[in-house]
């Protein structure tokens, strides 16, 4: 596929949309470890009933590995129908630069106490161990202190940058707080993992393998 020339540039800049992604997080994730014990269970009835020879035996065990299967099975569609999917959308670097100075400024404060209750640990902690030297204190003081401000803040920053890249549902960054406290790190994770994703991908990746460079595959070769 040959790419056309482009004769009007604004027409060009107004047609750009911005990369999508799509996560799927889920409103009961503590049916996970409920699901990995069942199949744990379910596992060891059959390693049990392989081994076993009597009649009896092996059907009371099929009738318990039938049983944990329903519970599982039920469990699983549930976990299923509580699924949500969010779309996000790429930001641009100084729309996130942007962003991470307007999070700095709301986290402020609750970074300047997270860096105070960090000094304070440190220097407990420096008597505990019986630490003497004043630059070795100041240091565990200073990096307590850093290592908690920096925390806060980097926490605010993906708060903002969550509702920011939202598009699906779209959410405020209060809404956006109260989503990642309500559905906990792990996901959270996925969604800034999926997001960090999305921003460094290179476009062409997105494309269907027959039309990338190179590929001479259904001739849709882009050249």
């Amino acid at each position: 596929m040959t790419t056309p020339d482009i004769l009007d540039v604004d027409a060009l800049i107004a047609g750009f949309q911005r990369a999508t992604t799509t996560v799927t997080i889920f409103q009961r994730p503590d049916l996970a470890s409920v699901l990995d014990e069942l199949d744990e269970q379910i596992s060891i009835l059959k390693a049990e009933q392989q081994n076993d020879d009597g009649d009896d035996r092996v059907l009371g065990e099929q009738s318990d590995i039938e049983q944990l299967t329903e519970q599982r099975d039920a469990l699983m569609a549930e976990l299923e129908a509580s699924a949500v999917r969010i779309t996000l959308q790429a930001l641009e670097t100084d729309e996130v630069e942007a962003l991470a100075e307007r999070a700095q400024k709301t986290a402020k404060e609750r970074a300047d106490e997270a860096a105070k209750k960090a000094r304070e640990w440190a220097r407990d902690q420096a008597r505990r161990e019986e630490v003497k030297d004043p630059k070795e204190i100041n240091e565990m003081l200073r990096r307590a202190a850093a290592e908690a401000s920096g925390a806060v803040i980097r926490h605010e920053v993906g708060i903002h940058t969550m509702a920011e890249a939202m598009t699906s549902p779209k959410c405020t960054v209060e809404q956006a707080r109260r989503l990642a406290d309500a559905m906990g790190a792990p996901q959270m994770q996925k969604i800034q993992s999926a997001f960090y994703e999305l921003t460094s991908r290179d476009p062409q990746a997105t494309l269907p393998k027959s039309w990338r460079p190179g590929s001479t595959a259904g001739g849709n070769a882009l050249s």
